[in-house]
């Protein structure tokens, strides 16, 4: 999830996500990897706040992307 989207960003689409799951509106919760260009210790923290599991930096590389998505697909 892009921290930084037009319409509603990142952060707030991941709380709109989370309250649709606790609403039961959808049943099963995605697993939502932050991937953002804003590196303050804030704007991470904003990321777990909403319900973001991790937050990769931009620019990425594939190797922690796939890193990443390979520990989620095995819980």
């Amino acid at each position: 999830m892009d921290g930084s989207m037009p319409e509603m960003n990142g952060w707030d689409a991941t709380k709109r996500i989370t309250l649709l799951h606790k609403s039961k509106v959808i049943t099963n919760l995605p697993v939502v990897i932050g991937y953002t260009a804003f590196t303050s210790e804030a704007d991470l923290a904003l990321c777990l706040e909403s319900g973001m599991k991790e937050c990769l930096i931009k620019p990425g590389n594939p190797k922690s992307l796939l890193d990443v998505i390979h520990r989620y697909l095995l819980m």
